[in-house]
């Protein structure tokens, strides 16, 4: 299983390697009922996004980068 912590931290770093501004407060949360989709972002009234991950792309046999661009979407 991918480490989603890792791979959250790794986009940040490589968005700030890039000088490409990101939400200060930005939550990431794993969905099972996620079926028709990788992942969704939406940001609430209080300025905080939440991305959403499906637990499918947490398997060992989905490609790494599925994982990273769903995150960097």
């Amino acid at each position: 299983m991918h480490n989603l912590n890792q791979v959250v931290a790794d986009c940040k770093q490589t968005m700030d390697t890039y000088q490409i501004p990101y939400g200060a407060t930005v939550n990431v949360r794993v969905s099972s009922r996620m079926r028709r989709t990788w992942g969704s972002c939406r940001k609430g009234r209080d300025g905080i996004s939440t991305i959403t991950i499906s637990n499918r792309l947490l398997q060992e046999d989905v490609p790494l980068d599925s994982l990273r661009t769903t995150v960097f979407h």
